[in-house]
């Protein structure tokens, strides 16, 4: 356990102190995990940023960006180098690249996405100024802070600056005129062909490689992961392409050390919450064999003693109510261990209340009710169980009452950040935005937001309803 406590330490200090943003949210957007880079580059603190929604860093003419991402990664894709534009804390925009995973629980559900941002705003400007003035050109891109390369319509490098020396290994001379492919691991170079002829055709300002890795080759044959962002410049003698490369070794590095982080700190939660419960199994267990059964020793024996001084008033009496103060004290311990035990496994108690509200439910409506809950709750502590429990009945009440529904959904599910209920139906709807919202659903809402949660109401008039709660996992990781 220690090892794997220092082990979590070790990757979550890695992902605290990468130069990149990495944040995390859930699948409805609110972040999660904020580390020093996306303080530096956003401008707030992990305190500000942590349980507030990401569009607070999306200006207003991109808020079509988050939807887009959310559905990428919820189908299971990774998006690698979304250029896009962001909001600092004090307002001003920027310029970022974004590679966007999802992050799955131990179940493979994919739960909430981690995001990595690079500010590319000075690439950005590079590019702006290069469209601006040719005669600034060379000058720019050998001060750029980023390797760039331009490659004319055969392929042949024209121009590099001192970065691309620094990154691949070769000297300027050595690449001048030379096929850009050499750049390539050797498996890559006749596709990369293709790629490139089809870019001149269609020139344009985009991320090169969507959906794949790319690799770059030094000098001496080593490979290492980078980033290509293609540009244009319309000359005289033709189109150049503007190549924009970035070593990304070190945020590789941290995208599998926070995959590593999330399933070790899974890992050491389920541990100890498997160690609590022997442990409380073992402590009812002595009490149950051990101290109730001698309790029950001497009551046996002051019962005996009561019978054989029946005749004497006085201490019959005595006996009695001794004996009853036995009893009770039994049926005390017997009470302590079974909610020793309930304490320990919320789960069980999850799915014995659940098994009555299901049973009230179909006893007052002919409805059809779908349930998907899995069958252990790793992260269901008893605040959870609490306010779960009363959702889904006040929903269930509600649908009863006034939705004239034929068929319910009821869904939860949890992971290490985050646990969301959902409650949908085929019923009559509503407007939420003209209908005023009753005392049931404000007082869901606001047993929600006591939770530090969210809750989503999607309604057509004729369409249905749908109701989703969701609650910050309190233990959750916190950059």
């Amino acid at each position: 356990m220690n090892t794997m406590h220092t082990d979590i330490q070790h990757l979550a200090s890695i992902v605290q102190n990468s130069n990149d943003a990495i944040i995390g949210k859930t699948l409805a957007g609110m972040i999660t995990s904020w580390n020093a880079g996306a303080e530096r580059l956003y401008g707030y603190s992990a305190e500000e940023a942590i349980g507030q929604p990401i569009s607070m860093l999306i200006p207003p003419d991109h808020a079509d960006d988050f939807p887009w991402l959310m559905s990428q990664v919820s189908s299971g894709q990774k998006v690698d180098h979304y250029e896009t534009v962001r909001q600092r804390k004090d307002g001003t925009r920027l310029d970022v690249s974004l590679t966007v995973s999802p992050i799955r629980d131990e179940a493979e559900t994919i739960i909430g996405a981690s995001a990595i941002a690079r500010d590319i705003t000075g690439r950005k400007q590079v590019e702006l100024a290069l469209r601006r003035s040719e005669t600034r050109f060379r000058t720019l891109i050998e001060t750029a802070p980023g390797a760039i390369l331009l490659v004319d319509e055969s392929g042949l490098i024209v121009l590099v600056n001192e970065r691309v020396e620094a990154i691949f290994g070769y000297t300027r001379d050595a690449l001048l005129g030379q096929p850009v492919e050499m750049l390539l691991p050797q498996q890559f170079r006749a596709e990369h062909v293709a790629y490139r002829n089809g870019y001149f055709e269609q020139p344009g300002v985009r991320p090169m490689g969507i959906g794949r890795d790319l690799s770059g080759q030094r000098k001496d044959g080593s490979q290492f992961p980078v980033e290509i962002g293609l540009s244009h410049l319309q000359t005289e003698t033709g189109v150049l392409a503007l190549a924009f490369v970035t070593d990304i070794t070190e945020r590789k590095r941290a995208e599998e050390e926070w995959a590593q982080l999330l399933i070790r700190e899974q890992t050491a939660r389920a541990e100890t919450q498997r160690i609590k419960f022997e442990e409380r199994e073992r402590i009812s267990m002595e009490l149950h064999d051990g101290i109730i059964q001698s309790i029950y020793a001497v009551g046996m024996s002051l019962e005996i003693a009561r019978t054989t001084l029946a005749n004497d008033g006085r201490m019959n009496e005595m006996l009695v109510h001794a004996t009853q103060n036995l009893d009770q004290i039994i049926d005390d311990l017997r009470r302590y261990i079974r909610d020793l035990k309930i304490g320990t496994d919320y789960s069980r108690e999850f799915q014995n209340q659940l098994q009555d509200i299901v049973r009230n439910f179909r006893d007052t409506s002919s409805a059809k009710l779908v349930i998907d809950v899995p069958e252990s709750l790793t992260f269901f502590i008893e605040k959870y169980l609490h306010a779960v429990v009363q959702l889904l009945r006040e929903s269930l009440s509600n649908i009863v009452r006034h939705a004239n529904a034929t068929e319910v959904h009821v869904t939860l599910k949890e992971s290490p950040t985050h646990i969301t209920l959902r409650i949908s139906d085929n019923g009559l709807g509503f407007d939420p935005q003209r209908v005023e919202l009753g005392n049931g659903l404000l007082n869901m809402r606001q047993r929600v937001e006591q939770l530090n949660g969210t809750v989503e109401i999607v309604s057509q008039d004729q369409q249905g309803t749908a109701l989703t709660f969701t609650f910050p996992v309190s233990w959750g990781p916190r950059q």
